[in-house]
């Protein structure tokens, strides 16, 4: 199975999401920020990577983990990869959007480091951020791994 974490840039909550299913970061608390920042991907992206399908890793299960900065093209994902009338991905393929467990705090954050360029003003507001999405993130994943096994 592939499974793509999507999320406006990339770079956040979807890196956040892979980095806990494939192992790198525990899902007993969340991590600090010098581990954050240990991350591959995290807070790396811009603009110009959107679009981009990167992979993260594989979980315990052998299962490919991805991440994908779409922008504000969620639906169009289901589109391109579904079938002729837009249903869920055939094949070994799972879509996976974690933009639900963005809080405000992470999109400024996210705004100011990687469209602006202020990283020394957003990333304490990313970690801020991320440290607020990550029990939406772990309750995520263990519903893709729940999903994945059943399949």
């Amino acid at each position: 199975m592939n499974i793509v974490y999507h999320c406006y840039g990339g770079t956040h909550s979807s890196v956040l999401a892979a980095a806990l299913h494939t192992g790198l970061i525990s899902p007993r608390r969340p991590p600090g920020a010098a581990r954050l920042f240990a991350l591959p991907f995290l807070d790396r992206q811009d603009g110009s990577n959107h679009g981009q399908l990167y992979f993260f890793g594989t979980d315990e299960k052998g299962h490919r983990v991805y991440v994908l900065g779409r922008r504000r093209d969620g639906e169009m994902l289901s589109l391109v990869f579904g079938g002729p009338a837009g249903e869920e991905p055939a094949g070994d393929l799972l879509l996976v959007n974690a933009m639900y467990c963005v809080p405000p705090l992470l999109k400024i954050g996210g705004f100011l480091s990687r469209r602006l360029k202020l990283t020394r003003v957003g990333r304490p507001l990313v970690v801020a951020g991320l440290r607020q999405a990550y029990p939406c993130l772990r309750e995520l994943v263990y519903r893709v791994k729940a999903e994945v096994d059943e399949s």
